[in-house]
């Protein structure tokens, strides 16, 4: 496992072993640490739920990278 400068967190920590889906998942490997990647997992619902997006729907999952992109600091 590769030691990544987070964008969350701007700490040097274990990256994710694996990337995840979609068209910011090399970005997320190698910009974001584990933990943060965590934090995001736990948020995503609350996002999804508030706002109210169905996955299925290509603007919904746009909204949903962009609140990724900007709760994990990356460059969009």
């Amino acid at each position: 496992m590769a030691l990544v400068l987070c964008s969350r967190c701007l700490q040097t920590k274990p990256g994710l072993e694996t990337k995840p889906p979609g068209k910011y998942g090399a970005l997320v490997q190698h910009q974001v640490c584990q933990e943060c990647w965590g934090e995001w997992m736990v948020v995503m619902p609350r996002i999804i739920n508030h706002y109210g997006l169905n996955l299925g729907l290509p603007e919904d999952r746009q909204q949903l990278q962009q609140a990724m992109a900007e709760y994990l600091n990356l460059p969009v």
